[in-house]
């Protein structure tokens, strides 16, 4: 019984100090970081402007439109972003704040393009089911 103690110990002891508590704790401390939630960000509002990129493909435009709406997409996925981080875009209770931004993005989309915002939205609404 005596030896059966003894081996359990030392089994223990060795499985503790083999595994490094400290590296371990590290290691699930880094994906909490807020760089990492900067970078999910920023990977977000680009694929968003590459999502806007090639549907303009699809949906004929020049160039001056191009870039007008790769900067409207991107301006509003900042500010989408900035409202998650705050809280301020999910739940009922922001609902109103939701509208309002989807509004004027659509309200300047539609002063870009015109007659072609809904072929523009068709198109990204078919971008978005063949990414899922």
């Amino acid at each position: 019984m005596r030896n059966l103690i003894l081996f359990f110990t030392i089994a223990l002891f060795t499985m503790l100090t083999a595994c490094g508590p400290e590296k371990g704790a590290a290691k699930k401390a880094n994906p909490k970081t807020t760089q990492t939630n900067k970078g999910k960000a920023n990977k977000k509002a680009a694929s968003t402007t590459a999502a806007a990129t090639s549907t303009t493909t699809k949906v004929k435009l020049n160039n001056d439109q191009k870039a007008k709406i790769e900067k409207i997409e991107a301006n509003y996925a900042k500010r989408i972003t900035y409202l998650r981080k705050k809280n301020e875009w999910a739940g009922e209770k922001n609902a109103k704040t939701r509208k309002a931004l989807n509004a004027e993005k659509t309200k300047e989309l539609k002063a870009v393009l015109g007659g072609k915002y809904k072929d523009y939205i068709m198109s990204q609404m078919q971008a978005k089911t063949k990414k899922k």
